[in-house]
């Protein structure tokens, strides 16, 4: 008996390790045997003379400070130089003054600046918290590293901690999932402070069949024959045209994005942010204000890219890759020609198709009667390409797609 059971024991360890193997793909670099031996030399390093440690730390610290800030100073001056190319260019071609889309400057110029102006941005947060809120600050930076100038940024430690486009898939996949189960419970579950009002009954039912059929209009999209790749973000759109394309001009709260439901923000706000994504405690208010400023600056990159002209075979591979992420497009592994052409279809879907809908002219009027709504297209294009990204199987984060895809092999 034992006999047998070993047998099948091992029969089975076998299937599940064959299975593994041509289903799985390989998990990603977390800690390698090296690594393992840079972290165990670390730990006996430690225990040496504590002293030596802090003095050490001591050191790397004001270096790295020294470093940063010199090298944002650089960054200065070089966005200084950018800004007077622009304002020449402004002049030359009879503008009264120069704005972030002018011309007369490369891609890469036009990235730098927008780097520049959000690490300025930056300095500006911490130099307000260390008068008015120093004792809060060191958490601030703990929990929200993102708020760091990108000149001090710490590297991942090669072969213990994985690089930075690892980070983010995961990261993107993992806030895919949990939006969808927030969105699936936020149908069946009412709100707590719904519960504690006696007469809110009517409306609280109202408001789990408007989830409710908002989720199953999504899975109905997500699951339509060919919504997949780079054609199912125009068909989402095509779905969405009636909101999307309106005979009114877009209210204020319609271009703000209020209506759209707080699972849904969340999960943009984790996605977009997916280094350090914004904390849970966060009011809405402040969450869905950091995603309409993200497709507001993407929205000027789009401008400056269709206006100008710029031949995206001559954007570098990294800047690339970089403007790829701010829009979701792709994910790990892809190629630059992958890259190229999904950033090519993001600019006809959210520039170039609607120009030619709505007519509009150089000052952003709709001379044919129908207004567009910038913001819900874009973050409607968003979410399906952080869905696209979370399928794919380059991705990162493997696990949540194994759990289904016995039911695929059927």
């Amino acid at each position: 008996m034992a006999a047998s059971s070993s047998a099948a024991t091992a029969t089975l360890a076998s299937s599940v390790s064959t299975t593994a193997s041509v289903a799985t793909p390989p998990a990603p670099r977390l800690a390698s045997a090296g690594g393992a031996g840079d972290a165990g030399g670390a730990g006996e390093e430690g225990g040496g003379n504590p002293v030596t440690a802090l003095v050490g730390f001591v050191k790397d610290q004001l270096v790295r400070m020294k470093d940063g800030t010199v090298e944002m100073y650089s960054n200065h001056k070089e966005c200084n130089h950018i800004r007077s190319k622009q304002k020449l260019y402004a002049e030359s071609i009879g503008l009264a003054k120069r704005t972030p889309t002018t011309g007369g400057i490369t891609y890469r110029d036009y990235d730098f600046l927008q780097k520049g102006k959000d690490d300025r941005g930056k300095v500006g947060s911490l130099l307000f918290m260390m008068f008015f809120a120093p004792n809060f600050l060191p958490y601030a930076i703990m929990f929200n590293p993102g708020m760091m100038p990108s000149s001090f940024k710490t590297p991942p430690r090669a072969g213990v901690e994985e690089t930075r486009w690892e980070k983010i898939s995961r990261q993107r996949t993992h806030s895919v999932v949990k939006t969808m189960l927030d969105l699936e419970r936020s149908a069946r579950v009412a709100p707590t402070l719904s519960k504690m009002n006696p007469f809110g009954g009517a409306k609280t039912r109202r408001l789990l069949e408007k989830m409710d059929r908002l989720s199953a209009t999504g899975g109905t999209m997500l699951a339509a024959q060919g919504v997949d790749g780079l054609k199912g973000g125009s068909m989402v759109l095509e779905a969405l045209k009636d909101h999307v394309y309106t005979r009114e001009t877009p209210s204020k709260k319609e271009l703000q994005l209020v209506d759209m439901p707080k699972p849904l923000m969340r999960g943009l706000a984790n996605v977009i942010e997916a280094e350090s994504p914004p904390s849970s405690f966060l009011p809405l208010f402040l969450v869905r204000g950091s995603v309409i400023n993200h497709l507001q600056k993407v929205a000027a990159a789009d401008e400056f890219l269709v206006n100008q002209k710029v031949d995206l075979d001559t954007v570098a591979d990294e800047l690339l890759e970089e403007a790829c992420s701010k829009r979701l497009i792709g994910g790990l592994g892809r190629n630059p020609d992958e890259l190229r052409m999904g950033l090519k279809q993001w600019l006809d879907d959210v520039v170039v198709k609607p120009d030619a809908m709505t007519g509009a002219n150089g000052d952003g009027e709709a001379a044919s009667g129908i207004h567009y709504n910038p913001n819900l297209a874009r973050a409607a294009l968003m979410a399906y390409n952080a869905v696209d990204g979370a399928r794919d199987s380059r991705s990162s984060s493997y696990l949540p797609r194994l759990l289904f895809q016995g039911q695929f092999k059927k």
